[in-house]
């Protein structure tokens, strides 16, 4: 899984489970799901001790948007609450579940499925994030862009790094200098800080020659870089 933090490696998901979520993503409420480790093999159990989903797979992600994601004899696959396969096995490294799709990788190509399976936008990309206020992150022949649930471009893929929407806002990379754009790809802060973090509650950090300040949502220093 190529930029995951959302999902941990299989050993941690009993804590991943009750902890918290990286890039300050919303909380969804985690079902009465725990993993299991039995013979090197995972399943779940629920808040009673019992066995839900008897221990049978290599690798479970946590259950997110309803479906955990599973791997069995090398595949990723989705289950439901109750253990039941909604999607089989079949892909080579999947995303969890966000707004209704799930990015998958087949054929060494990301593309997104639905619940039932089926390919909504094809698989034709390095790498794509889960989907974050309606757009994706994408990678492709080694740049991010952004794309909208119709598979068509907000922004081209033309960036050196990039990271999802948050606040209506995402930030990309350009050389060695960060930046942001807005939901149609428009630039309201040209890469030209050396690090920036993601808008929270109307702000974003922003660092400059090792000094720190904070833009507000027109890119506007509302406090100028200071040691």
């Amino acid at each position: 899984m190529k930029r995951r933090v959302a999902l941990v490696p299989c050993f941690l998901l009993c804590v991943a489970l009750i902890g918290c979520q990286q890039k300050a993503e919303k909380q969804e409420s985690m079902p009465d799901r725990f993993t299991i480790l039995v013979n090197d093999k995972l399943g779940f159990i629920n808040g009673q001790g019992e066995v839900i989903v008897e221990p049978q797979y290599e690798a479970i992600y946590s259950y997110h948007d309803g479906l955990a994601c599973v791997r069995k004899d090398k595949k990723w696959g989705y289950i439901d609450l109750n253990g039941q396969y909604v999607i089989a096995p079949q892909f080579e490294d999947v995303e969890y579940f966000e707004e209704g799709l799930a990015s998958v990788e087949m054929d060494n190509k990301w593309g997104f499925i639905d619940k039932s399976g089926k390919f909504i936008i094809q698989p034709q990309f390095d790498f794509a994030m889960s989907f974050k206020e309606g757009l994706s992150c994408i990678r492709k022949d080694n740049k991010w862009g952004f794309i909208d649930k119709q598979g068509k471009y907000v922004a081209e893929p033309k960036f050196d790094d990039a990271w999802p929407f948050n606040e209506g806002f995402a930030k990309v990379k350009i050389g060695d200098k960060w930046g942001f754009i807005n939901e149609k790809g428009e630039y309201i802060c040209y890469p030209e800080y050396d690090e920036v973090g993601s808008f929270i509650n109307g702000l974003a950090k922003v660092t400059i020659d090792e000094k720190e300040g904070y833009i507000n949502k027109k890119g506007q220093l509302i406090w100028k870089p200071t040691k």
